[in-house]
């Protein structure tokens, strides 16, 4: 099966392109010039232009802009790319899968231009009701190809290095998953894609369960042996979350996918990766 990747430089893509690309014929869209996959060049893109002679069955696209500079920027990634790539494929494709984040479910949220990106993205995507289409809606994952500048690698770092942490009183709860278990899923998505429907389908995703972040801490303090003096209470956020789990009945029945990996084990197997 042929799978346009899109974005596939970036963490979620890095992921599924190491764990599945022995499964499917990935074709890969990427704006890094770093080659992160192996030596077929004429697999990999940089200008979606060029991808019209390819007969794509199936688009994952993990390409995503948080809005943290241009606004320009947020809308070509995370509004302009996704409804070109449909109206290119929409009449050749079997399944379109997207993702956004659970920030995009509360009104207030530290990310709110990116969630605003992605919640128009989702009114466009209704103009397509002839396609497959996807939403996943991530809550806190984490593990291998993780940016440093997001939390848990960031406190992972300082860990190590037995560095003084200053946090909030990390009150707020989230559901951590690991991203192993998303490719999982994913690869069960598309073995079951004929069993899905034209338009939107919209999938929440995590373990359905949440935990105090400074729960979560204290366990990674733990797992690393660090000596790291952690000062909770230190810092305040505006719009922070209070709670964030995901609704385990908006996965289909017919997926066969349960998470199994635990906090502690999803930790280890990032500190090993």
């Amino acid at each position: 099966m042929k799978i346009l990747l899109v974005g596939a430089s970036g963490f979620l893509g890095q992921n599924v392109y190491e764990q599945l690309n022995q499964n499917y014929a990935f074709r890969i869209l990427v704006k890094s010039k770093k080659n992160y996959f192996g030596t077929n060049p004429q697999y990999l893109y940089h200008n979606i232009d060029e991808l019209e002679k390819e007969k794509i069955e199936i688009i994952i696209n993990c390409a995503v802009n948080y809005g943290r500079e241009k606004v320009s920027d947020l809308i070509e990634s995370n509004i302009l790319l996704p409804t070109k790539l449909l109206d290119m494929f929409e009449k050749t494709i079997k399944l379109y899968i997207s993702f956004d984040s659970f920030y995009t479910k509360f009104e207030k949220n530290p990310l709110i231009k990116y969630s605003n990106s992605k919640n128009q993205v989702r009114e466009w995507y209704k103009c397509y009701n002839n396609v497959k289409i996807l939403n996943i809606r991530l809550e806190h994952v984490y593990g291998k190809y993780d940016s440093k500048k997001k939390f848990i690698p960031w406190l992972v770092d300082c860990m190590l290095k037995n560095k003084i942490i200053k946090l909030s009183e990390c009150t707020q709860k989230r559901d951590f998953i690991h991203v192993d278990e998303i490719i999982k899923l994913l690869n069960e998505l598309i073995k079951k894609e004929a069993k899905f429907s034209n338009g939107i389908t919209n999938i929440e995703v995590g373990t359905g369960k949440s935990i105090e972040i400074k729960n979560f801490v204290l366990t990674l303090l733990k797992i690393t042996k660090s000596n790291s003096k952690i000062i909770f209470g230190d810092k305040k956020f505006k719009d922070e979350i209070e709670d964030s789990f995901s609704d385990s009945s908006t996965i289909p029945e017919f997926i066969n996918w349960i998470p199994e990996t635990s906090i502690k084990i999803g930790i280890k197997k990032t500190l090993n990766k």
